[in-house]
């Protein structure tokens, strides 16, 4: 249904040249670009309500609403294309973990591609033996009754799933991916048990602030030692697996400042929503902290939960291609 303005008994449609010279008309700037008058013509088509004639400002504050949304919706809609384009999903299955990366997720099973949302919070402890990953995990190791809980997890939410010889998996790192290490480690050391041949893929996102954080984080793992009395061990039996490691470690830096003409307004505006953590109300599951224990998992176990909001960004997402908002 079209926008209307009420003129005393009198209702006129608005057209996105009317709606312009309306909000001009009552001393309202709005930045008359191509884009400006496309995301008008989208919201004029798309909003059913009537305005009085006096109601400029009200029109206009929910034209800025409906702008910002779109321009967040094509920011995760352009991410998730490039994940799509750098990881075939007729090559890869996508594992989610825990609650960050959710509109990416939602995103990417809106396409129809293969996806599994992990829940997994606070997860960062070293693997329950020496590792070359340990120098980047802050926490203490995983107990080999932790790890029996976690795999029963696993076994719980990829139960018949993979369907592809390559996975990534996806988090949203603040600062330094720690998660995603420690995640991957024991998803490689997962299937190794399981006797299944995947090659399993890290793919770290981070606000181009934190970049430098997440890089170094690879080179403490993907890097060979150098030739000195104390690294000559690591250096002969562990390069190879080093650089391998590395090898299999992506970064997708989102842009967090949007530029001298808001060229980028709608990934920064998204950087910071991913930062603050505003997306878990949105992802397919609740926070589950498998380190505070048996207890908690059993808990868990028995009522997973999954969140309504993950169906409804889906669809979302689904509606804003559908109108061809995601190239706005």
């Amino acid at each position: 249904m079209p926008v209307k303005v009420q003129y005393l008994l009198e209702k006129k449609t608005l057209t996105p040249s009317d709606a312009v010279k309306w909000l001009k008309a009552s001393g309202i700037k709005l930045e008359e670009t191509s884009q400006t008058k496309e995301v008008i013509g989208k919201f004029l088509s798309n909003w059913n309500l009537t305005y009085g004639f006096l109601q400029a400002q009200r029109f206009s504050e929910h034209l800025k609403m409906y702008t910002d949304q779109v321009a967040v919706f094509a920011a995760i809609s352009r991410i998730g294309e490039k994940i799509i384009s750098d990881f075939p999903p007729a090559v890869y299955m996508y594992i989610g973990i825990g609650r960050s990366p959710a509109p990416i997720m939602a995103f990417l099973e809106s396409r129809c591609c293969r996806v599994v949302n992990m829940p997994l919070s606070d997860f960062r402890p070293k693997a329950k033996e020496w590792s070359i990953t340990d120098d980047a995990l802050p926490g203490e190791r995983i107990t080999g009754e932790r790890q029996k809980l976690l795999f029963e997890h696993f076994d719980n939410i990829l139960h018949e799933k993979i369907k592809r010889r390559k996975v990534v998996v996806i988090d949203f790192a603040s600062p330094s991916g720690a998660s995603l290490v420690a995640a991957r480690e024991q998803l490689e050391t997962y299937f190794h048990l399981k006797k299944v041949e995947i090659e399993v893929h890290a793919l770290c996102m981070c606000t181009d602030v934190d970049k430098r954080s997440v890089e170094s984080t690879k080179d403490k793992i993907g890097k060979p030692k150098p030739w000195n009395s104390i690294h000559q061990i690591d250096r002969w039996l562990y390069s190879n697996s080093r650089t391998d490691w590395a090898s299999r470690w992506h970064i997708l830096a989102i842009k967090s400042f949007e530029g001298l003409a808001n060229e980028n307004f709608g990934e920064a505006q998204l950087s910071r929503l991913l930062k603050g953590q505003h997306f878990d109300g949105f992802a397919e599951y609740g926070s589950f902290k498998l380190l505070s224990g048996a207890s908690d998992y059993e808990k868990y176990r028995a009522d997973p939960t999954k969140i309504a909001g993950y169906r409804v960004l889906m669809e979302a997402l689904k509606d804003v291609k559908a109108l061809g908002l995601d190239k706005i």
